[in-house]
């Protein structure tokens, strides 16, 4: 199901059923020209009656401009009344370079095969995130996931996986060879 969500500033590609323990795996490519961000919602629920439409739940970011390419796999809060880094845990939208990863690996449409490979583990209130073999994200969202505000949009434990872009940003992305699988 493709969702277009009008006063909102993404558009989504939801996909698969509401399974609490799971892995998806995909592929990705970006040009290095490409400017803004893109993401992948897991656990997450789509609201049509919600400001013009808006999707509920925790989301790994890719993010593909060069100078921040490195918090691509960390995970943002997009839950109405949330709105904030997860993994970095920090408050708002705003990022520093002073959480930069000690490794990162993203690789642009001109490089190699250009092919990123993104896997998001989801245990319990456990989610790992693995970004071209390197692991991003090792986080226990206990009292985060599963508190009132996630359980009231039905969220955090459970809820779809969506692909995210911005309308109106310059991300040109590709996906591909998308899997996921209940474990």
């Amino acid at each position: 199901m493709i969702v277009r969500i009008a006063k909102c500033l993404f558009v989504l590609a939801v996909l698969g059923g509401a399974i609490p323990t799971s892995t998806l795996k995909l592929k990705f490519q970006a040009g290095r020209d490409v400017r803004g961000n893109s993401g992948l919602q897991f656990r997450s629920r789509y609201d049509p009656n919600a400001n013009g439409g808006w999707m509920d739940g925790p989301q790994v970011d890719i993010h593909p401009p060069a100078d921040m390419s490195w918090r691509t796999g960390f995970i943002y809060d997009e839950t109405r009344g949330q709105r904030h880094w997860l993994v970095p845990n920090l408050m708002g939208s705003n990022i520093d370079e002073k959480v930069k990863p000690a490794r990162h690996r993203f690789k642009y449409s001109d490089d190699g095969d250009g092919w990123n490979e993104l896997v998001v583990i989801c245990r319990g209130t456990k989610v790992r995130t693995v970004l071209n073999g390197i692991v991003v994200a090792d986080w226990d969202g206990a009292g985060i996931l599963d508190d009132a505000v996630h359980q009231r949009y039905r969220v955090g434990s459970r809820g779809h996986f969506a692909l995210q872009i911005h309308r109106g940003s310059q991300v040109r992305i590709r996906f591909k060879d998308i899997l996921v699988r209940e474990i």
